[in-house]
This record gives structure tokens, C-alpha cells and sequence, in this order.
């Protein structure tokens, strides 16, 4: 009776061995995040625990600094908050303790003053839609940004934003090397990247791309924010290939700007999160949902951690932008009021752009671009 027992006993502590380390594995923290005196600051829980149901945990953040809130920790520094903090995430289901993690939150001086710095931003839809490469320039007007166009193929105006954003864009389709085909509609959408040689080859030549943008300077700053369409369609038998492309490119891209841009900081920033189900059910119908680009989206967030980090102990000035906490995706994404169904006239609010915030959410992101310059301002002297 007693050997059954221990064995019940063994058995249940492996079990919940298990439950702990896939809770565990469903927390995702970068190592660092930044903040601005004046600028708001925010951990979305539902960002970095997945859980079909986020709202079912309780979430106790220990920080020197900032709001515990039942949805997020939130956090508007003053210049008497500047230094680096301790801050850990304690998840909590009702048995009790499932998961923990920590990050170092580091406050930084505010340096929109400076007029002599510039960056190249290259994006997706997210980038070309502009809401946050919108924000950035609205509080930090003097940075110089380099761009073909200024969002779906507008003209950039001096002191305005530029970039090289395209919607439907993979990390693969700023290195093929072949000859650019404008396509029938936005024609704008051409990799600005390539050079064709005297022999009619095209490569990869991002300081003929400087020369001509920006007068054969290379930028101080270069952010590259994909991902999002790498892994739309992948499945968990997939996903693990296409990362393994996504690295291919990721090294080509990277490695070229390095060669051609060596004093640039460079910052990969992570896939931020979605709208609800209600979103992806009006984009997508049943073909995606929100389960499956979570989950892909996680592991690859994960990837990004640990090739920066490989990366960045042999060069300093290249860091994750940690796009993925600072982000309200229940309540900054498009939504439109509309009847509950068909026998029930009453309204009711429903989310219905699965992957582009709304200029609010944009903005969020914009307040994390700027604090990350901020902080290589304050690191890479």
C-alpha cells in the first residue's frame, strides 16, 4: 500500500514537473527593455504569457517602479527614475505558482535634441502602413530618415518620414539577388537594395543604395522589423524549416549591412503580437487563427533572442527592439461596431485587422523604437 503510494505521489510530481516547465515555455520575456522620462511604458501580459484565455491568470510584477494592473505593469518615468531595474514576472493559476521570468528595465536620458543622427528603417506592412515610423518622427522630428517612399509609395518630404517598408515582405525578399520586376499594382514595391552589374547580374549593394539616398553616408541607426510573413503559413511541421530560412536570410541581410554600415547600430526587433480571433476569422476565414501564429510567432521571437545574442558578443551595436511588450492588442487594433448576430439588432464592438494596429497601437510601437535609440545613444558613445 505504502509502494503504491509513493508511486501515485512519484507520478503526480512528475506530472506537475511537466505542466510547470510547458507553463514555463509559455513565457516569453526579452532580456532587456527600455524607457524615456515623459514617455509611457507598458508589459501587456497577454504579449508575453500565451494562453488561449490570458485573462484566466494573475500576473505580480516585483519592480521598483511602475503599476502592477490586473491586464499589464504600466510606467511613465521621470528624470529621477534614470538606472537600470530588476523586473520579474510571477504568473499564478489557482493551484498556485506556474511560471516566473525576469527582464532588466533600464531608464535613459532624453536626447531628441540631437540633429546630426539618421536611420534607415526597413519593415513589412507593418513599416508601410507608417503608424509607427509616424510616431517616431513626431518625437524625434530631427532624426533623418532614408527612404525610397514615404508609406505605400508616397514621396518622402524633407524632415517627414521615409523607409523601406513593404506589406506582404519577408526577411528573403530584401537578398534575392535577381533582376526587380515592378508588379502591375503598387510598383513601389521593388527591393531599392540591389545594383545590377555590367554584366546584367543584380546583387545585393546597400552602399550604392546610401549613395544615392543619402549621399554615400551610411545611417546611424538600422531597424528591420520582419518576420510576420516568414511564418503566416507555417504549421508546428514547418515552422522549424522556415526559421532555419529565415537565419539563412537574416545572416546575408545582417552581415551585408555590417560590411557596408560599420559604426550602425542595428536593431531586430521582435513580431509583435495579434488581434483576437474576431479579427482573423473576418481577414482569414478559416484558413489562420490566432492559436497557430501565436505559437509560430513565439518560437520565432524566440530565435531572434538567441541568434541577437550570439551575435551581439562579437558586435555590440546590434540588439533586439523588444516590439512585443509595449503593445495593447485588445484595445489598439481596428474595430468596427456591429450587430451581435442576425436576430440580435444590439451592437457590440469586435476587432477586424488581425495583424495592423490602429495609429494608437502604432504609436506604442513608436514609444519602444525611440527609447531603444535612446538607450544605444546612452550605450554606443
Amino acid at each position: 500500500m505504502n509502494r503504491s503510494f509513493k508511486s501515485i505521489s512519484l507520478l503526480a510530481a512528475v506530472f506537475s514537473a511537466g505542466m510547470a516547465l510547458a507553463a514555463e515555455s509559455r513565457l516569453f520575456l526579452p532580456e532587456h527593455f527600455y524607457a524615456v522620462p515623459g514617455i509611457n511604458m507598458n508589459v501587456y501580459f497577454r504579449n508575453v504569457f500565451r494562453a488561449i484565455r490570458s485573462d484566466g491568470y494573475f500576473y505580480q510584477v516585483e519592480c521598483e517602479k511602475g503599476d502592477n494592473m490586473k491586464d499589464r505593469w504600466t510606467f511613465t518615468p521621470t528624470d529621477s527614475d534614470l538606472g537600470t531595474y530588476d523586473w520579474k514576472l510571477t504568473v499564478y493559476d489557482d493551484n498556485g505558482k506556474i511560471a516566473q521570468g525576469s527582464m532588466k528595465l533600464h531608464v535613459v536620458p532624453d536626447q531628441k535634441g540631437r540633429s546630426d543622427l539618421s536611420i534607415l528603417i526597413i519593415g513589412d506592412s507593418l513599416t508601410d502602413q507608417s503608424h509607427y515610423v509616424n510616431r517616431l518622427n513626431e518625437i524625434f522630428p530631427s532624426l533623418k530618415m532614408i527612404g525610397s517612399h514615404a508609406g505605400f509609395g508616397k514621396t518622402p518630404v524633407a524632415g517627414g518620414i521615409a523607409h523601406e517598408g513593404y506589406g506582404g515582405w519577408a526577411w528573403y525578399n530584401f537578398v534575392r539577388e535577381v533582376k526587380p520586376v515592378k508588379p502591375k499594382r503598387l510598383s513601389y514595391r521593388t527591393n531599392k537594395f540591389l545594383r545590377e552589374t555590367p554584366e546584367g547580374r543584380w546583387v545585393l549593394d546597400m552602399k550604392a543604395y546610401f549613395d544615392r539616398m543619402n549621399g554615400g553616408k551610411a545611417p546611424d541607426f538600422v531597424t528591420i522589423q520582419l518576420g510576420v510573413n516568414d511564418v503566416f503559413d507555417d504549421t508546428d511541421a514547418t515552422i522549424d524549416g522556415k526559421i532555419r530560412k529565415i537565419e539563412t536570410a537574416m545572416d546575408k541581410l545582417i552581415g551585408h549591412i555590417r560590411k557596408v554600415a560599420p559604426k550602425a547600430v542595428i536593431g531586430v526587433g521582435l513580431v509583435p503580437p495579434a488581434a483576437d480571433q474576431d479579427a482573423w476569422g473576418k481577414g482569414y476565414h478559416c484558413k489562420n487563427n490566432l492559436y497557430q501564429h501565436q505559437k509560430n510567432t513565439w518560437k520565432l521571437n524566440r530565435f531572434y533572442l538567441e541568434k541577437v545574442k550570439q551575435l551581439a558578443q562579437k558586435d555590440s551595436r546590434i540588439s533586439i527592439i523588444p516590439t512585443v511588450l509595449n503593445l495593447d492588442a485588445l484595445n489598439n487594433f481596428p474595430a468596427v461596431m456591429q450587430p451581435i448576430n442576425v436576430h440580435n439588432p444590439r451592437k457590440i464592438l469586435r476587432q477586424n485587422n488581425a495583424l495592423h494596429p490602429a495609429k494608437e497601437g502604432g504609436a506604442q510601437i513608436g514609444d519602444t523604437f525611440y527609447s531603444w535609440i535612446m538607450w544605444n545613444l546612452k550605450e554606443q558613445k
